[in-house]
């Protein structure tokens, strides 16, 4: 399947991107991410990619590391996207160049249903399905 985002500014349409979805799993490849920072995030083709929000164009695109639609979470001071990669490594940060600035490749950041910057002491918090374990992960200053 595929996505389409579409930018809207005063009513008015700007910009149609179409996310695609190559090889379906049992995640969803191609998902509306956020938008932080005018940068529309996306994942097409299970690639996290950045367009800008204007005009719609590709800023850059991760295809180094595999996303289905994932827990997120934006550091609007450090204008890092944090993000969890489902297939390995688990949690990932980049900034908005694109930048790889994390890479958390352990069990215990695996597949968090919902994932939450704070800004106070620059930590995230990872929140999973079923028992609702909570864990948080210290980014540093």
């Amino acid at each position: 399947e595929e996505c389409q985002v579409t930018a809207f500014k005063n009513g008015r349409k700007l910009w149609d991107y179409t996310c695609r979805n190559d090889e379906p799993t049992e995640l969803d490849g191609a998902a509306y991410v956020t938008t932080a920072d005018n940068i529309v995030y996306v994942m097409d083709g299970f690639h996290l990619t950045a367009l800008d929000a204007e005009n719609g164009q590709k800023l850059w695109q991760n295809t180094e590391y595999g996303f289905g639609e994932s827990a997120h979470a934006f550091d609007r001071e450090r204008k890092i996207l944090y993000v969890s990669g489902y297939y390995g490594p688990n949690l990932l940060g980049f900034d908005k160049s694109g930048k790889l600035v994390l890479n958390a490749d352990d069990s215990e950041h695996y597949w968090p249903a919902i994932m939450m910057h704070n800004p106070e002491d620059n930590s995230l918090d990872l929140f999973y399905e079923g028992d609702m374990v909570t864990q948080r992960y210290h980014l540093g200053k």
